[in-house]
């Protein structure tokens, strides 16, 4: 009888977890406005222009970059900005390669997958570099499969992330105007961490690869992907892709432990998707739409990490409306991607944290660098 009690009140305090704000979390109005404009300008100039497509792969960019750098210094902020440009354009180029050649997907999204999980183990910057890449891989392939050339991609994604980037860096000075997005959304600067030199972090990280705690996150999203894969032959409109992008934004890097963080995003990306289908289903003009994009991004970037569930609702409709934009959306294509949605989030929960919740691992512990 304890445990059945147990039960009912783990779960509310799951549900409960969703609801609650991090007061650790330190924001930049320059960070907040290169997002909103980052997203929202190329996709603008696209729709005026008659270049709709170029601009949402540019705004693909801003997606990639906004928020990159949150509270270092402005010339941290430049290296782990270029880091993401370089990530994201070789993202794009290989996703959107490979979603041209279907066979290809089973194997080798997958295997960099493997690949990324592990490297994004050396450190702290480098674990969310990497996870961006595997999202925006995993994003390319469907825009591969829509018939966008790879070459083309890249160069857009690489600049709108350029211009992104660059806001960012320009209106810093804004950031005296800091008091004002903190009265809103109350928080606090996160503590210092010390700081390591790259051959700690390196000697740190070939240790760890001796144990299997190095490779575990590595291989539970490639696992995910591969399954994902294997539904793409059973689901309604090849919408295989969007399984691995809910996966990749709903699979915490740690178990256990963190199955509160798990289904506060699975909760947060499919009321996101669910907001997104309502947006998209109506007729509302281009610039109310790309309006919402430039609330939607700023949004996200004040609560990327204040609270997961609403930022997966917010970083979920803002993937849909760029993919979506300017095309025709049914019903019957909304309950494919909602369906898509639910299996890629119980992918995440049973091959990404359940077969691996009764292993004795360890907190990933990053050191930062």
């Amino acid at each position: 009888m304890q445990r059945d009690r147990a039960e009912p009140n783990r779960l509310g305090s799951l549900l409960a977890g969703s609801l609650r704000w991090s007061t650790a979390n330190r924001r930049r109005v320059s960070q907040v406005v290169a997002a909103a404009l980052g997203l929202s300008v190329p996709a603008l100039l696209g729709a005026v222009t008659g270049r709709l497509g170029m601009g949402l792969a540019a705004s693909f960019g801003g997606l990639a970059m906004a928020g990159v750098g949150e509270g270092e210094t402005p010339r941290e902020q430049a290296a782990s900005q270029g880091l993401t440009l370089i990530l994201g354009g070789v993202a794009i180029l290989f996703g959107a390669a490979v979603g041209r050649h279907g066979a290809l997907l089973d194997l080798s999204v997958p295997l960099v997958a493997l690949a990324a999980g592990v490297i994004g183990r050396i450190s702290r910057p480098l674990a969310g570099a990497t996870t961006r890449f595997m999202l925006f891989t995993v994003i390319a392939t469907g825009m591969g499969e829509s018939g966008g050339r790879p070459a083309s991609l890249a160069a857009l994604f690489v600049l709108g992330a350029a211009l992104t980037a660059g806001l960012s860096m320009v209106l810093r000075p804004l950031d005296r105007l800091r008091g004002v997005v903190s009265s809103a959304f109350p928080g606090s600067s996160a503590p210092d961490r010390r700081r390591y030199t790259a051959r700690q972090l390196l000697k740190r990280w070939f240790r760890g690869l001796a144990e299997l705690d190095g490779w575990q996150y590595g291989a539970r999203i490639a696992l995910c992907l591969t399954a994902a894969e294997a539904l793409d032959f059973f689901l309604p409109g090849r919408n295989a892709y969007w399984v691995g992008v809910t996966v990749v934004i709903t699979l915490p890097r740690e178990v256990p432990g963190d199955l509160a963080r798990l289904l506060e995003r699975a909760l947060g990306t499919v009321f996101g998707v669910v907001i997104a289908s309502l947006l998209l289903l109506w007729t509302i003009p281009v610039w109310l739409l790309v309006s919402v994009v430039a609330l939607l991004a700023a949004a996200r970037t004040i609560l990327k990490e204040a609270n997961y569930t609403a930022y997966a609702a917010l970083m979920t409709p803002l993937v849909m409306l760029l993919l979506g934009f300017g095309r025709k959306v049914t019903v019957a294509i909304i309950a494919e991607r909602l369906l898509a949605t639910c299996l890629g989030c119980a992918v995440a929960l049973t091959l990404g944290y359940l077969l691996w919740v009764n292993r004795r691992t360890r907190a990933s512990g990053f050191p930062d660098g």
